[in-house]
């Protein structure tokens, strides 16, 4: 069984969450919400967005966040075409 997700080539939406991701501030180590992502790049389905961004090749973190109770935190770690270190 093959999985569909959009290229991003072809995708505004998971071009706007990887903007989204890439322009967080280091002082925050690139992690920001659910909520934030959903309000930035305007992606209703964020958890998706994101499962189809790593398909595209790109390593993306998760965790609960550490200063928001029940949410959820992404950030950015790997483009395609990296070698992991």
């Amino acid at each position: 069984m093959s999985i569909h997700y959009a290229r991003i080539e072809n995708s505004p939406r998971l071009q706007r969450l990887l903007q989204c991701l890439e322009a967080q501030p280091k002082s925050s180590d690139g992690w920001i919400t659910t909520w934030n992502i959903s309000q930035q790049a305007h992606i209703c389905a964020v958890n998706s967005a994101v499962c189809e961004l790593r398909l595209n090749g790109y390593a993306v973190d998760s965790r609960k966040s550490k200063t928001e109770e029940n949410a959820w935190e992404y950030r950015i770690t790997g483009w395609p075409g990296e070698t992991a270190q």
